[in-house]
């Protein structure tokens, strides 16, 4: 825990938490990420229930930044997440107008159509977790790389998943070879990125806290544990009580006759 300490806690916890939880690993580590890099303007791309978004903007409230931070999704699912109910966007929509009004926007649409959105060498920090395919994440970067500051920074979700048609990882290894960066190596695993064809003293300093970055990869396991467990238990309760429910009417039937 070298360089941390007791009032590193802002780093372990998250005020809203909704499943699905493999997105909890990187949670600290993208919040002292933020604290280091300051960024003026987020942009992450697949939110769904929003525990990424509501790590950015935690680590932007707790470190009094400004940052304008903008959540693109259409909120309708995909063969990925699967379809889910649009109480999901209802639900981080009013916990976001609450608490994040003044510098948080959810855009409910394709990447593609929310690009225009942006100026050119205007997004300090992109979060790429769309749809999984090679194809998909590519024309993601692609899309939005003019809109990137040089020396921004892209974060790539799942990059450690080879199920299925995932192909974050096989696009991952080419940009990779041609951009600095580093992988926090927990959970689906994360890519971090430096638009820029050399590193710069921030970034490095960043990825070479190896200690650190372990330090806050446990921490997120934890935290995802933590959830997991805790929602394994209400299920279990949920599911006692149903018993318990079908047994005292089977009971009472059973007088009544």
């Amino acid at each position: 825990m070298k360089g941390l300490n007791k009032k590193n806690t802002k780093y372990e916890s998250l005020a809203r938490i909704k499943p699905p939880f493999c997105w909890l690993n990187h949670t600290p580590f993208v919040k002292y990420l933020i604290e280091e890099i300051k960024p003026g303007l987020v942009v992450e791309l697949g939110t769904h229930s929003g525990n990424s978004l509501i790590s950015i903007l935690e680590a932007c409230q707790s470190n009094n930044l400004n940052t304008k931070v903008y959540a693109i999704d259409t909120w309708l699912g995909d063969n990925h997440s699967k379809n889910y109910s649009d109480l999901i966007y209802h639900d981080l929509f009013s916990y976001v107008k609450l608490n994040y009004a003044d510098n948080c926007t959810l855009l409910k649409m394709t990447f593609e159509e929310a690009v225009a959105s942006f100026s050119d060498n205007s997004i300090d920090l992109l979060h790429i977790d769309g749809y999984h395919t090679y194809d998909a994440v590519k024309k993601d970067f692609e899309d939005y790389l003019p809109k990137m500051k040089t020396n921004g920074i892209v974060l790539f979700h799942d990059i450690l998943v080879k199920d299925s048609d995932f192909g974050v990882h096989i696009f991952w290894e080419e940009l990779s070879n041609k951009y600095p960066s580093f992988i926090q190596d927990n959970g689906t695993g994360l890519g971090v990125l430096l638009v820029s064809e050399s590193s710069n003293d921030i970034f490095d300093s960043i990825r070479f806290e190896t200690d650190k970055i372990k330090t806050f990869s446990l921490m997120g396991d934890v935290l995802r544990y933590k959830e997991e467990i805790n929602d394994l238990n209400l299920e279990l309760k949920f599911y006692q009580k149903s018993r318990i429910i079908k047994f005292v009417k089977k009971i009472r039937g059973v007088f009544r006759k």
